[in-house]
């Protein structure tokens, strides 16, 4: 599944979805940003917040084509619930951040953390 988000240079962002879940289990989420000609001489990362309130920042990403295309690894969607992403743009000590992007993570289940016991499907 890939997620289309636009930025312009007035700090607007949109998506294309604000759902990531069952329907596409077992394929990559990417989020693909789009982006203007001045964002592409600034270095681009990502905030991205869990549900459980979990934090981290991704490294650098690169551009191709004025795009970037993020795959979200699964374990960033093991747990159910409201994600938010903040997109950072830093340019020597000039940083920019956009608005949060909101998106609900619905139980997956390549995203769960344990396998049910009993699983007549298996042999």
């Amino acid at each position: 599944m890939i997620i289309d988000i636009t930025l312009n240079d007035l700090k607007e962002i949109t998506s294309n979805s604000d759902v990531i879940g069952k329907t596409f289990e077992n394929k990559a989420v990417i989020l693909c940003f789009h982006l203007t000609e001045k964002m592409l001489n600034k270095d681009f990362y990502l905030d991205i917040e869990k549900p459980d309130g979990t934090k981290f920042r991704t490294q650098k990403l690169t551009a191709e084509d004025s795009k970037i295309n993020y795959a979200i690894p699964n374990s960033i969607l093991d747990i159910s619930g409201f994600m938010n992403i903040e997109v950072i743009l830093q340019k020597d000590d000039l940083v920019e951040k956009y608005p949060s992007l909101n998106f609900k993570i619905e139980e997956a289940i390549n995203a769960i953390e344990t396998i049910p016991e009993d699983n007549p499907t298996l042999v």
